[in-house]
C-alpha cells in the first residue's frame, strides 16, 4: 500500500508536469483568439501548484520516509483529491511515526470530513480515534456531538454519558455533551452539564449562550 501510494504522487505530479507543458500560443497565430490564450495561461497556473505540491511531498517522503510531517502532507493531498482510504492510510502512518500535535491532526481530519458533507467518513474515523486514544477529551467531547448532529442521536447520548463519567472535570467534555444533549432535545440533560462544564471554566461564550437559551425556555 505504501508503495502504491508513492507511486501515485509520482504519477500524478508527472501526469501534471505533462499538462503544464502545452506549447504557448505564438504571438503571430491570428487563428488563435485571445480568449483561448488567456484560458491556456489561466490553465498551467492553475495546474502549476498542485504539481509542485505533489512533487514535494513524494520528495519529502522518498528523502525522510520515517519523518511524519510528509505523510500528513500527503494524507491532505490525497483527502483534497477524493483518495479518502488513502488519506486515512497516511494519516495513521503519521500518527504512527509521532506526528506533532497528533490528536490535534486527527480531530482536524475528522473536521475535514464533516466540512464537506461525509459524515459516515467523520464518525468512522472519531470512533477509531477515540479506541485509539482513550485518554483524550478533546475526541471524546467530539465524539458524541458529532453522532447528534449527524442523527445518530442514541449513540451520541451514550458516548455523552461515557465521556462525562471519563472527564469528570473537563470543561469541554461537558460542554460539547450538554450541547448534544441539548440538539437532541433533551434540555434536562443538557442543562446541568453546560451548567457544570461553567463552573469548570467561565470563559466559553458558546456554551453559556447556549445554558442561557435552555435556562430560559425551561
Amino acid at each position: 500500500m505504501r508503495k502504491v501510494l508513492l507511486a501515485l504522487v509520482l504519477v500524478s505530479a508527472a501526469a501534471a508536469a505533462v499538462v503544464c507543458g502545452v506549447r504557448r500560443v505564438a504571438p503571430g497565430a491570428a487563428a488563435r483568439s485571445r480568449r483561448t490564450g488567456e484560458l491556456a495561461v489561466a490553465g498551467r497556473r492553475a495546474l502549476l501548484l498542485p504539481s509542485r505540491r505533489w512533487h514535494a511531498v513524494g520528495g519529502a517522503i522518498g528523502r525522510n520516509p520515517g519523518h511524519a510531517s510528509p505523510h500528513s502532507n500527503l494524507r491532505r493531498l490525497l483527502f483534497e483529491t477524493g483518495r479518502s482510504d488513502g488519506a486515512e492510510s497516511e494519516l495513521w502512518r503519521a500518527v504512527d511515526l509521532t506526528l506533532r500535535d497528533l490528536v490535534g491532526a486527527v480531530d482536524r481530519a475528522v473536521g475535514d470530513y464533516e466540512a464537506h458533507g461525509l459524515q459516515d467518513r467523520a464518525a468512522s474515523l472519531i470512533a477509531d480515534a477515540c479506541r485509539r486514544f482513550p485518554s483524550e477529551a478533546r475526541l471524546a467531547a467530539h465524539r458524541p456531538a458529532l453522532l447528534v448532529k449527524t442523527g445518530r442521536c442514541p449513540e451520541g447520548l451514550e458516548a455523552r454519558r461515557e465521556a462525562a463519567s471519563r472527564f469528570p472535570t473537563d470543561p469541554r467534555v461537558h460542554a460539547f455533551c450538554g450541547m448534544a444533549a441539548a440538539r437532541a432535545g433533551d434540555r434536562d440533560a443538557a442543562r446541568p452539564e453546560l451548567k457544570r462544564s461553567l463552573e469548570f471554566d467561565p470563559n466559553q461564550p458558546e456554551a453559556r449562550q447556549a445554558y442561557e437559551e435552555i435556562s430560559g425556555g425551561g
